[in-house]
């Protein structure tokens, strides 16, 4: 059908006096603005030329094909074939024909409404790799990581200053207050915050690419190994965080550690219920963290496979120097 539109398309071109190079798209065409015709030819294929009828004199054996959906401009000669499917439309309607059309729905859109509650910012110029590491360093490293503990400090402190001064209010010399009750107080405030030495330990920024390589390919090697054993549903980011919190822990099948315990993550790692800071909603956390633990049995339940197969995805992965020490 391609081939009988070149040939109806390169005939009326053949009758026109000037020809435009259009090749640098300096022009669209629309009907309110250009002289739209619409070219219905029949054209015999085995002799590649255009008939006034459906029978072909010098080919009778020929096949006829009737053209109707071809539209030119007159103006520059631009050709436009009409599907009513994929044409520019206007209020409903072909640009150029002004058939009515059917409207394509956005796939981008829809998916991102179905899962509108894995939003999460747009990876699409970004590989797994990349992503893990945007992931690994805005949970451990970023800047809104650093502000979120200095204000969690600052209140926490400020709510243990107001309580001892409370204290100390409502004391009387009938029932004194002991300083020990006061620095209690303090030190109980001062075990809420966050251990955020990590931050001393990885002071340049070649340090911590170094930190969010290593658990970035870790994380893509067990993904690798267990994808086809997740659900469809599973986000990648999701799997990463939920790796991630489950090596604070470890995870362990059969007395054997699939997961090993980290201790560099058990002391940097923010609180899992803040992993919404990180544009993860805890819904679809939750679901990656039960996924990930079900592809474990589901993996480990075939027979040619091995909790230990799991345990080298965590091994063969070398540690950085800063982790070493």
């Amino acid at each position: 059908m391609a081939s009988a539109r070149e040939i109806v398309l390169q005939a009326w071109r053949q009758r026109q006096r000037i020809r435009f190079d259009t090749s640098g798209g300096w022009h669209q065409c629309s009907r309110d603005k250009c002289n739209i015709q619409k070219l219905n030819e029949h054209v015999c294929m085995q002799g590649k030329h255009i008939i006034s009828g459906t029978f072909c004199h010098m080919h009778p054996q020929s096949n006829i094909v009737y053209v109707t959906d071809l539209y030119v401009c007159q103006k520059v000669g631009i050709a436009h074939v009409c599907d009513q499917r994929s044409c520019r439309s206007s209020c409903g309607r072909c640009v150029v024909s002004g058939l009515s059309c059917l409207e394509q729905p956005n796939q981008f859109q829809a998916i991102y409404t179905q899962q509108k509650r894995n939003r999460r910012r747009s990876n699409n110029v970004h590989t797994c790799r990349q992503a893990a590491n945007i992931m690994i360093y805005d949970l451990l490293f970023s800047n809104r990581r650093i502000y979120t503990e200095i204000k969690r400090a600052e209140n926490t402190l400020d709510f243990a200053r107001r309580k001892v001064q409370r204290m100390i209010k409502q004391s009387t010399p009938s029932q004194p207050i002991c300083y020990q009750t006061l620095m209690d107080v303090c030190i109980e405030a001062r075990l809420r915050l966050r251990n955020n030495s990590h931050l001393l330990l990885c002071t340049t920024e070649l340090q911590k690419q170094d930190v969010c390589q290593y658990y970035s390919l870790i994380c893509i090697n067990v993904w690798n190994l267990l994808m086809k054993f997740m659900p469809s549903r599973s986000m990648f980011e999701s799997v990463v965080a939920s790796l991630l919190y489950a090596m604070r822990r470890g995870v362990a099948y059969d007395g054997i550690y699939a997961i090993p315990f980290d201790d560099f993550l058990a002391r940097s790692l923010p609180d899992a219920h803040s992993i919404k800071d990180a544009h993860i909603s805890r819904r679809s956390f939750t679901q990656a963290k039960n996924a990930l633990h079900q592809a474990i049995q589901e993996f480990t339940s075939k027979q040619e496979n091995t909790v230990e197969m799991i345990t080298e995805q965590f091994e063969k992965v070398e540690k950085p120097i800063v982790l070493s020490t």
